[in-house]
């Protein structure tokens, strides 16, 4: 059995080629597009444990934390790992994380509450396409190094790759192949 939820709604990045933001726009202005309204709403810790214990009473046993965010705000997300730990919930969970988001000190936290997969949005393989793209405050990271430390939390990585920014070049989207082939994660959305 599984479930897909959300902790919260939105992001607060406001990446140029993103979607996820549209469910805050406030105007139909034809100009703006979903980069102009971003913004992050949560349910609370507690709420949202009790949504977690009704699935697992329930007999759900596969989660999918929908948020874009999950991995970003310590406030929201330490509380409720915490909690489905100390709660006993036994699920096999995936979640969405930057890049640059990643803490590697809470990846055995992660672990230790069920988080199986981190999908990360790795998007291109060359440094200065993905600096072009206006990926919200996105730093550079050495994303190699990154799926090394989710990998050694024996955690699975889906990366998210595109191919087509408007950076982008027949040598840059080989260079986004290449990366994606060196570093082989269980999961790979092109």
């Amino acid at each position: 059995p599984f479930a897909a939820v959300y902790s919260s709604l939105g992001c607060m990045f406001a990446c140029n080629f993103c979607m996820i933001n549209i469910l805050n726009r406030t105007n139909d202005d034809e100009n703006q597009n979903a980069s102009n309204f971003k913004g992050m709403r949560f349910w609370s810790p507690d709420f949202f444990l009790d949504q977690l214990e009704d699935l697992a009473k329930r007999g759900v046993k596969t989660l999918r934390l929908s948020d874009e965010m999950f991995f970003l705000n310590k406030k929201y997300y330490i509380p409720i790992l915490e909690g489905i730990i100390k709660r006993g919930l036994d699920f096999n969970i995936w979640a969405y994380a930057r890049v640059d988001s990643v803490r590697e000190d809470q990846l055995e936290l992660f672990k230790k509450a069920g988080v199986e997969w981190l999908a990360l949005g790795i998007e291109a393989g060359n440094q200065n396409v993905r600096l072009e793209i206006e990926k919200g405050r996105f730093k550079d990271v050495n994303i190699r190094s990154v799926v090394s430390k989710i990998k050694e939390h024996d955690i699975n990585v889906l990366g998210n790759y595109i191919f087509g920014f408007p950076e982008d070049n027949l040598e840059t989207m080989n260079e986004t192949l290449d990366l994606a082939i060196e570093l082989n994660t269980e999961h790979a959305n092109f």
